[in-house]
């Protein structure tokens, strides 16, 4: 590869492009995942290294005898995990490597016998465990590369496949993007190079210890006939085991997809007998439902820096100021139909008007959770499915955790509640440290009590009413009781008013007090 002041090909820059991603956005993002590991687990680094120690120490074990086993952890890891005072633990010194065995032995992950860690994960598993799994095989691709360049048809296809899995493992798509317009440095991706090969060494390190278990138990049986028989016999049965736990897991995938089915059936039901009629003013004398289709008026949504609009069925489209919206927060003032646009947003999933890439939507309004102790999984079966409902949870929960890309949480009210009287699974979910790649809408008031920016990506803002949706409103409104001919009685009115008054447009431009405005000139007129 060319380094220094030498030109080099576009496909060198590539592969260079290529390292950066893998390793170094590739690493923070592992980092980040240990990171939130620790705090789950042990709230610091250092004090989850000190519970694991004597289970490291198996890692650690040296070379030096002849046949003896490698060593996993080399001494300088050793000493960056265990420094003098034990509390300097920092992992920002620890490198991929070092990460990746963490990751997989102490982290509360899957263990690390479990065959998720070496078989190609399904394209429809999102897991923590698959995509680190992913990243080693990115890795494997670059180390088995003849040289070191890229053709730009491949180098499009490899940056996408890893951007989708460090976005997944929280990496920004902004930052991803900056990467592939900036110029390498060769000299960086010598070291990155030097890393790939020291992860890759790794990995054959593990292989080399369970092949040398397997030698020995070959010499200790090779000259006894009837222990090659029990062997071969213990073969063929592994076989018929391993087919048998394909099978088995066919069959669990099955079931898992078949409660999300009838899930999505159930909540489609619920959401139209429940959101299509809808009390306005439910403390309103002889107030009556009316069926929100028909009275419903776009609330124009916008993105709060650029004031970009954004119609509802776009929520999770790719634009300018983000490219995978995952948490959007929206937030407006009292009155302004935050509720009313989550319901309507609900009711149209349930009509298959928009969001057909969700199978599941999830709608609640947090309030009803405050100060009850209950799981996540509970609270929406509980308040969004029959009591008889044949659905088994712990299908339909597993079917949400393994296609988390399918599911959408629309969480009305964050402000109407204080987190520390939400159940835990619901903290941690708003966290991201749960169901980190479900999509999830949520609204809350402008507060002075801001929502930490880390908890969403997206923040818009619903926009007072213009003249023109104003009058959509106040048509719709009127034509709802059957009263359509006062509406252009009253459209009348007010806008002969309203040059001369700006507290009355000013108050009009909220649905809330425009419908009041409406209900009061209409028992004045009758």
């Amino acid at each position: 590869m060319a380094t220094g002041g030498l030109c080099i090909t576009s496909e060198e820059k590539n592969y260079n492009k290529i390292c950066h991603l893998l390793i170094g956005i590739g690493t923070n993002q592992i980092r980040s995942v240990f990171d939130r590991c620790c705090k789950m687990l042990s709230n610091s680094t250092a004090g989850l290294l000190q519970t694991n120690e004597q289970r490291l120490q198996t890692l650690r074990t040296s070379r030096s005898q002849k046949g003896g086993p490698p060593k996993i952890i080399n001494d300088t890891q050793w000493r960056l995990m265990y420094p003098t005072p034990p509390a300097a633990a920092n992992s920002e010194q620890f490198d991929i490597t070092l990460l990746m065995i963490l990751l997989r032995n102490i982290c509360g992950l899957k263990s690390p016998n479990d065959h998720v860690w070496t078989r190609p994960p399904y394209s429809s598993d999102v897991s923590v465990e698959a995509d680190l799994v992913r990243m080693r095989e990115f890795r494997n691709k670059l180390q088995h590369m003849p040289g070191t360049t890229i053709k730009d048809s491949e180098f499009e296809r490899l940056w996408f496949d890893i951007s989708v899995v460090l976005v997944r493992l929280g990496a920004k798509q902004n930052d991803i993007d900056e990467l592939k317009l900036v110029s390498m440095d060769p000299s960086e991706t010598e070291r990155h190079q030097q890393t790939l090969k020291q992860w890759k060494e790794l990995d054959d390190e593990l292989k080399d210890r369970l092949d040398r278990i397997d030698e020995k138990q070959d010499k200790a049986l090779e000259n006894d006939e009837d222990f090659r028989l029990i062997l071969q016999k213990l073969m063929q049965s592994g076989m018929s085991l391993a087919s048998d736990a394909d099978s088995a897991h066919q069959k669990r995938d099955d079931q898992c997809l078949d409660a999300a089915n009838k899930c999505g059936e159930e909540l489609r039901q619920y959401y139209k007998e429940y959101l299509s009629n809808i009390t306005q003013l439910p403390w309103w004398d002889g107030a009556d439902k009316v069926k929100l289709d028909q009275v419903y008026v776009d609330l124009g949504l916008e993105t709060k820096k650029e004031g970009i609009s954004i119609q509802n069925q776009n929520l999770f489209s790719s634009r300018e100021d983000c490219e995978n919206p995952k948490r959007i927060l929206i937030e407006a003032d009292a009155g302004h139909g935050k509720s009313t646009l989550c319901k309507k947003l609900a009711l149209d999933w349930a009509q298959k008007k928009i969001f057909d890439q969700f199978k599941l939507v999830f709608f609640l309004a947090l309030r009803h959770l405050q100060g009850r102790q209950i799981s996540l999984k509970d609270a929406f079966f509980e308040s969004l499915l029959p009591e008889d409902s044949p659905i088994n949870r712990e299908d339909l929960w597993d079917f949400i955790k393994s296609h988390q890309s399918e599911v959408l949480f629309i969480l009305d009210g964050l402000d109407e509640v204080h987190r520390d009287h939400l159940p835990v699974d619901v903290q941690t979910m708003l966290l991201g440290m749960i169901l980190r790649n479900c999509k999830m809408i949520f609204t809350s008031r402008i507060i002075r009590e801001k929502v930490p920016e880390d908890q969403y990506d997206t923040l818009l803002l619903i926009r007072p009413f213009k003249v023109k949706s104003l009058e959509e409103f106040v048509r719709l409104q009127f034509q709802s009781i059957g009263q359509t001919l006062y509406a252009d009685s009253f459209l009348h009115q007010f806008n002969q008013i309203r040059p001369s008054s700006v507290d009355l447009l000013f108050l009009m431009q909220t649905p809330l007090n425009a419908l009041l405005v409406c209900k009061n000139w209409l028992k004045m007129e009758n």
